[in-house]
């Protein structure tokens, strides 16, 4: 599983516009929650629990 680091949130210079990031940074939130959800299900399936989030 990638780590989720500070440098994967920030916005590179070559964007455009501000929309463009904001765009990318709305995936980024997507793509994580989607990944949270599937983590959840792995878990209850296994019968353990989930995993804490190291911030």
């Amino acid at each position: 599983m990638k780590r989720l680091s500070a440098r994967d949130l920030v916005v590179k210079d070559s964007m455009p516009n501000s929309e463009s990031a904001k765009e990318l940074t709305l995936e980024r939130v997507r793509r994580f929650k989607e990944a949270d959800r599937k983590l959840k299900e792995v878990c209850a399936r296994l019968g353990i629990e989930k995993p804490r989030m190291v911030s």
